[in-house]
């Protein structure tokens, strides 16, 4: 992975700092992805499109209006470079996002969301037994049909998605149909593995 420039950003409410790291190029060898779309990747990270404001809490998304500077990593000393990196959102944080309505469209709606979700099944996601394990706040799946409810499923990644959301559920024969009815050569190998896994009763998130 290669680091791209440090892009500082203030806070549009109190003008609070907050500085994040990009890439500039970068790949996913060596990762380890999820049937809930997450993946692990030492040379990819997956860096949030928006932050809550360390000192007033407002939500806002890193873009170009609220951007004040970049630089590079290499300039030693940069007057900036102390400035706090984002903290690490946290599942209430985003259901906080969420209530708060930051999101602007529908792609937005299913970012969110999508993470709402990836953050749950952290929960789980390391742990020795997974399937032996249950997320047990009802919020995550409403979540997870909400969710569902703004997916594009003309889209392939989307018709994956909601087949995922549908195994969550347990609604096991919708998750088969919509994988059986998906053409796409490129997802072969992971239909067939939560296939099985609907044929086996598990729910939660799967290693692929």
């Amino acid at each position: 992975m290669v680091p791209g420039p440090q892009i500082v950003y203030k806070c549009p409410n109190c003008e609070h700092l907050t500085q994040q790291g990009t890439i500039r190029s970068g790949n996913t060898i060596g990762a380890t992805f999820y049937s809930d779309g997450k993946y692990d990747a030492p040379m990819m990270s997956d860096i949030l499109q928006f932050n809550k404001c360390r000192k007033c809490e407002t939500f806002y998304w890193f873009e170009g209006s609220h951007e004040l500077i970049r630089y590079e990593l290499s300039i030693e000393g940069h007057p900036l470079q102390h400035v706090e990196s984002p903290q690490l959102m946290r599942i209430e944080d985003f259901h906080k996002a969420l209530e708060r309505s930051i999101y602007r469209t529908y792609g937005e709606i299913i970012y969110i969301r999508q993470r709402l979700m990836w953050a749950y099944n952290d929960q789980i996601r390391f742990h020795k037994n997974p399937q032996s394990e249950k997320i047990k706040d009802y919020r995550h799946y409403d979540n997870l049909k909400i969710l569902m409810e703004n997916l594009f499923m003309e889209k392939p990644y989307h018709i994956m998605l909601a087949s995922e959301i549908h195994r969550n559920l347990g609604e096991f024969e919708k998750s088969i149909s919509l994988l059986r009815a998906l053409e796409n050569e490129n997802y072969n190998d992971k239909k067939a593995k939560l296939i099985q896994a609907c044929h086996q009763g598990y729910r939660n998130v799967l290693v692929f």
